[in-house]
């Protein structure tokens, strides 16, 4: 696998794993915290990383701000479940 499709692979699984934790509100911090476990790296590249995907989500409408936390839209829970 090259460098660019494991690139890929990894934001997908940020994502995705952003998405599944979002269901209910959530704090940055705690986003972060929540990557940082399930990716088993330090918080200074979970908090890059999840502002990063945070962005890239919100601009596709995956996510939204609410109040300091973000939470997942519906579309985006519908298509983690196909």
């Amino acid at each position: 696998m090259g460098s660019k499709e494991l690139r890929e692979l990894l934001q997908h699984y940020y994502r995705r794993t952003i998405i599944r934790f979002c269901i209910e509100p959530r704090t940055f911090q705690e986003i972060v915290d929540h990557l940082a476990e399930r990716a088993g790296i330090e918080h200074g590249l979970a908090h890059v990383l999840a502002a990063e995907h945070l962005a890239i989500l919100e601009e596709k409408k995956a996510v939204k701000p609410t109040d300091g936390r973000w939470a997942a839209t519906e579309e985006a829970i519908q298509a983690l479940k196909k």
